[in-house]
Order: structure tokens, then C-alpha cells, then sequence
């Protein structure tokens, strides 16, 4: 039940949430899948794909992305 998105603000504003940091249950799916991706494109493994998501999401890196790409597409 803590996965359950809403309307399309609703949405954003859980994005921008997890973006900035915020620990929830949508940044422990976020976490869990960016591992498992990285494990099957490269063989990383499980905990330091979630550190590498963990970095990319504290650091900025990924709001930043998110950013250039809404500038891009907009």
C-alpha cells in the first residue's frame, strides 16, 4: 500500500521527494530495481548497486539527469 502512486501531481511530488533524498518505500523500489538492472547488464553486485543508486540519488546526480532531461524534451 506504500507503493500506490496517485494522479499525475501526486506522482511528481513523490518524485521530487525521492530526488532530494527523502527515505520511503518508493526510494527502496528505486534502489532494489537500479541493483538489479546493474546486475544484469554487468554483473555488479547486489549491495554495491544499491550503494552506486544511493549516490546517484544523495549526490544530486539523478535530479540533475531528471533536469537536463525536461530540458531537452521540453
Amino acid at each position: 500500500s506504500k507503493l500506490v502512486g496517485g494522479d499525475a501531481e501526486f506522482n511528481a511530488r513523490a518524485l521530487s521527494k525521492l530526488l532530494g533524498g527523502e527515505k520511503s518505500a518508493y526510494r527502496d523500489m528505486v534502489l532494489a530495481n537500479t541493483a538489479s538492472v546493474l546486475y544484469l547488464h554487468d554483473g555488479r553486485e547486489l549491495k554495491k548497486g544499491v550503494a552506486a543508486a544511493q549516490d546517484a540519488i544523495d549526490g544530486g546526480g539523478a535530479n540533475d539527469l531528471l533536469e537536463r532531461y525536461k530540458a531537452h524534451v521540453a
